[in-house]
C-alpha cells in the first residue's frame, strides 16, 4: 500500500508555521501512519524549497503514488487539512473492512464479525462495501 506524504515547508521565523506545525503533528500522530508527515526546513533545505518553486511560507502540498495531489499556502484551521486528507486517505469503514478481512484470511472469523459490523453501519449499509470483499 502506498502511504500518502504531506509535504510541509516551514521556517522558524514564520509565526504561521508556528501555529501551525502542532497541527500537523497531531493530525499525523491521530490517523497512525496513514499518511508521512514529510517536513522540509525552507532556512536548512534552500535548494529543495527553490525546486517547488514555493510563494508562501508554510506551504504544503499532498502527493499520493508520486504524484502531486492538493496542497495550500499560508494558515489553515484544521478542518480544512482534514478535508484535504479525506481526497486520498480510505474511509474509516473501508480501514475497519480492511481489517476484518486480513483477519478472515488468518480464519480468525469471530474477531473479524465485530470488524465487519462496525463498517457496515458506518458505510450506512452501502452496497459498495460488500462489493469490495467480491473484488479481492
Amino acid at each position: 500500500m502506498n502511504v500518502p506524504v504531506l509535504f510541509y515547508f516551514w521556517s522558524a521565523r514564520s509565526q504561521h508555521c508556528e501555529q501551525l506545525t502542532p497541527v500537523l503533528e497531531r493530525l499525523a500522530a491521530q490517523y497512525n501512519g496513514q499518511f508521512t508527515l514529510a517536513k522540509v526546513d525552507c532556512d536548512a533545505e534552500q535548494m529543495l524549497a527553490s525546486q517547488f518553486g514555493l510563494r508562501a511560507i508554510p506551504t504544503v502540498y499532498l502527493f499520493q503514488n508520486g504524484q502531486p495531489v492538493d496542497g495550500f499556502e499560508g494558515p489553515q484551521p484544521e478542518e480544512a487539512i482534514r478535508a484535504l486528507l479525506d481526497k486520498v486517505l480510505p474511509r474509516e469503514e473501508e480501514l475497519k473492512a480492511q481489517q476484518a478481512l486480513a483477519l478472515m484470511q488468518e480464519e480468525k472469523y469471530a474477531d473479524a464479525l465485530p470488524l465487519l459490523k462496525e463498517a457496515w453501519q458506518l458505510s450506512n449499509q452501502e452496497a459498495r462495501l460488500a462489493c469490495c470483499w467480491r473484488k479481492r
